[in-house]
């Protein structure tokens, strides 16, 4: 397309400027930044008269001309909601758009709804592992339980889509409703967390911390100690000056075959014995064996039995989800999860449930950090700099990490023949991690933290989730 006059002296970098900010303040904030970028490379083609747009209450000539072709181009992507302008129909007003700046960025402003959610097995749930499988190469899938937040955004985003009535073969309707890929604007999932009924009420249960050791059948924190002589590791004292140690004869950590109730996860960071709950009071796998099937011919494919592992919650036992920016939804109904589509009943919490996380305005001397779910870093188990998640000083006195986690899945909403389709694997600290700090006692998360989340990636989507307790 042969590019217009430059109107008003306007240079089509700064028209590209001008268009990204009109973009970022229409009423749904949550077209992603890729699609701000296609739709603002496409107009800055008309290079119209930008400089015109802003002093005027009506627009007329080739300003009105422009703003007609940005609202049908955002309009097709559902963009900008009818009731956005005042009139009829989605182009309705919006040649008085940029003089409703300050009210619409008001609306963008204002805190989304969060929904929390119950999630409950319609019959059994299937949630691979990080590690690849392929019938005829590894034999044997194995679940886990809870699945990775990856897998319950996926759920989320694709049940809106449907909700919503989209054609998911519409890549830009898809992103204005849902976000593209991993970027989801200011949409927010948290979870996924092991939960219970009890009664008419709901609890959480999370996994037993990683520096528990049983003690006459409960389950007590070990002490964090300074090095003793004659003790040698492969992390330097500079950056990890304590161990966690038990007195006694050394027994295996309980890791994730028990379960603590919200109560219960508090009472143990503040140093007490608790009860836990075992695993088979919970879930409970079972073994499918299945044979894979050669579609062309639609007979069988010879040496491609496989075992697959799923799991079966027990009656009342479920997942925890809370959304952000997922509206309209039933108070109930049903969503496929997981491997193989399987079902999910869902229902709305009437009552929603409190995070034990406890609020400092700063936090303690010392103070632990427990990971609900799993967290990603850029330098393994820990961070480049503890600053990016912290105001003041803290310093890191001793951890207690199990076997890290590989996460990585398919990409549903990319072709199958690019290389983007396998998500790249990546390791993850497993849930009930456990960080022992120490601070300046002037030390506080930063307020700017995605969800509050301690993660360098993946805290939109529910990674990195903490309880932080004085130890």
């Amino acid at each position: 397309m042969a590019q217009a006059p430059v109107a008003g002296g306007l240079p089509p970098e700064a028209q590209k400027a001008l268009l990204k900010q009109l973009l970022g303040r229409h009423k749904n904030p949550v077209l992603p930044s890729a699609a701000v970028e296609k739709i603002a490379d496409d107009l800055a083609d008309w290079s119209l008269a930008l400089d015109d747009v802003i002093p005027r209450q009506e627009a007329s000539g080739p300003t009105a001309g422009f703003l007609e072709m940005a609202g049908r181009r955002c309009g097709e992507a559902s963009v900008w909601a009818d009731d956005g302008f005042p009139g009829d129909g989605a182009l309705a007003g919006v040649g008085s758009l940029w003089p409703n700046a300050a009210r619409m960025e008001a609306e963008v402003n204002q805190e989304m709804t969060a929904m929390q959610l119950f999630l409950e097995a319609v019959d059994v749930w299937l949630f691979r592992d990080g590690r690849p499988f392929d019938a005829g190469q590894d034999h044997s899938a194995v679940s886990r339980f809870p699945p990775y937040p990856t897998v319950i955004q996926g759920a989320i985003r694709s049940h809106h889509l449907v909700l919503c009535q989209v054609n998911v073969q519409d890549p830009v309707a898809v992103a204005a409703t849902v976000g593209a890929g991993l970027e989801l604007g200011q949409r927010r999932v948290r979870g996924p967390l092991l939960a219970c009924r009890q009664g008419d009420s709901l609890m959480h249960l999370f996994p037993a911390p990683a520096d528990a050791f049983n003690q006459a059948g409960h389950l007590q924190a070990r002490t964090p100690r300074p090095r003793p002589d004659g003790v040698t590791v492969s992390i330097p004292e500079t950056v990890l000056p304590q161990l966690f140690w038990s007195e006694g004869e050394p027994q295996k950590a309980e890791g994730g075959g028990a379960w603590l109730t919200g109560e219960a996860l508090r009472d143990y960071l503040q140093g007490k014995a608790v009860t836990a709950i075992p695993t088979s009071d919970l879930f409970e796998p079972e073994s499918r064996v299945g044979i894979a099937v050669d579609s062309a011919r639609r007979t069988v494919r010879e040496g491609a039995l496989y075992d697959l592992q799923v799991v079966r919650p027990k009656p009342g036992v479920g997942l925890w989800v809370e959304a952000t920016g997922f509206d309209d939804w039933p108070d109930a109904g049903v969503l496929r999860i997981g491997g193989e589509g399987r079902g999910a009943y869902f229902s709305i919490l009437k009552a929603p449930l409190a995070w034990p996380a406890s609020t400092f305005s700063e936090l303690p001397p010392r103070f632990k950090i427990y990971f609900a779910t799993p967290t990603w870093f850029a330098h393994g188990w820990r961070p480049a700099d503890w600053g990016q998640f912290f105001q003041g000083q803290v310093s890191l006195q001793a951890t207690a990490i199990h076997r890290y986690e590989s996460v990585g899945g398919f990409d549903w909403a990319a072709p199958a023949a690019e290389a983007g389709a396998h998500r790249p694997a990546r390791r993850f600290v497993p849930a009930g991690s456990v960080y022992l700090f120490s601070s300046d006692c002037q030390a506080r998360l930063r307020p700017d933290l995605i969800q509050h989340a301690i993660t360098d990636w993946g805290a939109e989507i529910g990674f990195g989730q903490v309880v932080i307790a004085p130890a």
